[in-house]
């Protein structure tokens, strides 16, 4: 049996197996409550407090906060369903919006959800959200600490653009790129973490992050896109840790200060690359010449590699749980340099280890 549901006129009529005639009332009942039910479960637009939300399958989107408040605290419930989702442009131009506080119930934060909350300065994301899409919290022009979930698998193109004010970040371990302009003109970044996960660098990621120093770029980026780091002023080093990846056009315009360092047994990498010099990195410390081992002014080794290598030195007193605590930072002057630990006695053992600065 098929029914169809139309007007005629004043009455309801139905069709059942292709002939028309007017229902009962029980066949209008089953109609009019199966529509009513559908779009209830659809969506239901309301308003509780300064939040404006919409129910669909269970759960609660905040589609707009329209209070004055310069602390927020979002609700983790409404009408008992969990809020899951902060959704789009739902604080846009909340400029007077200092400290929000997003509850565990969030999984997806949707386009420009906090687009120009420029007075923001800092939040936590929490670690169930596993979304973060397209210029969320671009032009939050206060915002120097943001702290995101570990697992995100998702982060959209401009999701921190013109956030000037941004000092450092640790990117989630679940995402697979960095999207195209996440942190350009970001120009107070100085630190970011990249994990393992990041095979692709977007054009413009980096754009204009003239403060960024240092930078470790994981072993299975394959992709660094145009103009990723163009304007990185000071850029002085990047250490590469898989083999030479497929290069946009013009990554590294206007970082001139930039030294491209590659890891040992890796592929593909020239002097020049991406117009900028590439140099192994290499340091090694020599266990067989007459500097090793313990002195009277110290324990000491001379540490060899590539001319002019910066490096940093560690020591931590065990292996098993081992917390390493920087002691030195060397520059191996014509390849070479001399490490000298003037406190290994004060220990029950010493181990060392080199990093990049």
């Amino acid at each position: 049996m098929i029914w169809y549901l139309w007007t005629m006129n004043s009455p309801i009529h139905t069709r059942l197996n292709g002939r028309a005639s007017h229902p009962s009332r029980r066949q209008v009942g089953l109609v009019l409550w199966w529509l009513a039910i559908t779009m209830l479960a659809t969506v239901a637009n309301a308003q509780v407090g300064d939040f404006r939300y919409k129910s669909k399958a269970g759960t609660i989107t905040i589609t707009k906060y329209i209070g004055t408040n310069t602390v927020v605290n979002i609700p983790a419930e409404i009408d008992g369903l969990p809020v899951t989702t902060i959704g789009s442009l739902a604080f846009d131009g909340q400029t007077t919006l200092t400290s929000i506080t997003i509850p565990d119930s969030v999984t997806r934060i949707k386009e420009k959800a906090f687009y120009r909350c420029s007075s923001l300065t800092s939040l936590a994301i929490p670690q169930g959200v596993t979304s973060i899409e397209d210029h969320a919290f671009s032009a939050c022009r206060s915002l120097t600490q943001i702290t995101l979930p570990d697992y995100a698998t998702h982060m959209g193109v401009s999701v921190f653009f013109a956030c000037d004010s941004l000092t450092n970040i640790a990117l989630p371990n679940g995402i697979t790129s960095i999207e195209d302009w996440s942190f350009l003109d970001c120009s107070r970044l100085a630190s970011i973490t990249i994990p393992d996960s990041v095979t692709n660098i977007g054009s413009l990621a980096f754009w204009g992050c003239c403060s960024l120093f240092s930078l470790i770029i994981p072993e299975g980026v394959a992709r660094v896109q145009d103009y990723a780091f163009e304007g990185c002023s000071s850029l002085e080093s990047l250490y590469f840790k898989g083999d030479a990846h497929i290069l946009g056009t013009s990554v590294f315009a206007r970082a001139n200060a930039a030294t491209v360092y590659y890891m040992p047994s890796t592929r593909g990498w020239t002097n020049a690359w991406g117009g900028r010099p590439a140099v192994l990195w290499n340091p090694l410390a020599q266990p067989n010449d007459g500097n090793f081992g313990p002195k009277s002014q110290g324990f000491g080794f001379t540490v060899t590699g590539s001319s002019n290598l910066v490096i940093v030195v560690e020591a931590a007193t065990n292996l098993a749980n081992p917390v390493w605590v920087p002691v030195s930072t060397l520059t191996l002057t014509n390849g070479f340099s001399f490490y000298n630990d003037t406190l290994w006695t004060n220990y029950p053992s010493r181990f060392y280890r080199f990093r990049a600065p």
